[in-house]
């Protein structure tokens, strides 16, 4: 599975690329992290129970176990790579929140679903993922060092999994027909 943990991803790329990276404020601004498998977990459960869930909104994220101040995130990404990173700091972003947590209580009462990855081994997993994949001074999400047949199957399996499930998801919650095509998926 390909981690994904947007909150770091930059910051983690530009570590591995020598690229500064951007503080704003102090840094203490505080965030959940959620990795890819936990999030896709949370898909395939809504689904399971999706006489649970339906027609409801739920928030999905690492959570109050999960949460990270940018400074510590920028401390465990020094941990992570070995060595310290280049920072550049800027004064306080206007619409920059303080705290955003993730309540994601609602969803885990109804579905049973908990957090597998904290967030040390999910970092480190994304890290890990990145310095295999990326091809250097360019960002791993426009090109990526060449994957061997097996490599790029199981990364399509993945994906192809975690479109499959959210559409499931959505077809299900919405209770709307869906019509399929060659190229597509159309909600009706």
């Amino acid at each position: 599975t390909i981690p994904v943990i947007d909150a770091a991803s930059s910051d983690l790329i530009s570590a591995l690329e020598n690229s500064p990276i951007t503080i704003y404020g102090d840094g203490q601004q505080v965030r959940d992290i959620l990795y890819i498998d936990d999030l896709l977990d949370a898909f395939l459960l809504a689904e399971e129970r999706i006489d649970k869930v339906a027609g409801e909104a739920f928030n999905i994220g690492g959570g109050t176990k999960n949460t990270v101040s940018l400074r510590e995130l920028l401390s465990l990404i020094e941990t992570i790579h070995g060595r310290r990173v280049n920072v550049h700091h800027e004064g306080w972003r206007a619409a920059d929140q303080r705290y955003y947590v993730s309540d994601t209580s609602r969803f885990e009462s109804r579905t049973g679903w908990r957090r597998n990855f904290d967030v040390n081994t999910g970092v480190r997993r994304l890290y890990e993922w990145l310095s295999a994949t990326r091809t250097r001074g360019r960002s791993p999400y426009c090109k990526v060092a060449p994957l061997s047949s097996a490599a790029r199957l199981r990364c399509v399996t993945a994906f192809s999994k975690a479109a499959a499930a959210l559409t499931s998801v959505i077809r299900a919650a919405s209770k709307l027909p869906v019509r399929h095509s060659a190229s597509k998926s159309v909600i009706r």
